[in-house]
C-alpha cells in the first residue's frame, strides 16, 4: 500500500496508479524489489523444497534396495 500511495497521482485529470515516481532510482528499486519477491524468491522456494523431495526419494530408495530378498547373509 504505501507503494501504491506514493507512486499514484492524478496528471491532466488522469490517475496514474503506479505511474508518477519522484526519480528513476525509487522506480528502479521498486522493479529491484517486485522481481525479487515475485520471481527469485519464488524460484529459490522451488529448488530447495524440491532438492529435498529428490533427498528424502533417494534415502528412501536406498533404504529400500538394503531390504531386497537375497540381499543377507543368512
Amino acid at each position: 500500500m504505501p507503494t501504491a500511495l506514493e507512486s499514484s497521482g492524478v496528471k491532466n485529470g488522469t490517475c496514474l496508479g503506479y505511474g508518477m515516481w519522484k526519480n528513476k532510482q525509487s522506480a528502479m528499486a521498486y522493479g529491484i524489489f517486485y522481481f525479487v519477491i515475485s520471481y527469485a524468491v519464488v524460484l529459490l522456494i522451488f529448488i530447495f523444497c524440491y532438492g529435498q523431495i529428490l533427498m528424502a526419494i533417494r534415502r528412501q530408495a536406498r533404504v529400500m534396495a538394503s531390504h531386497e530378498p537375497g540381499s543377507c547373509d543368512g
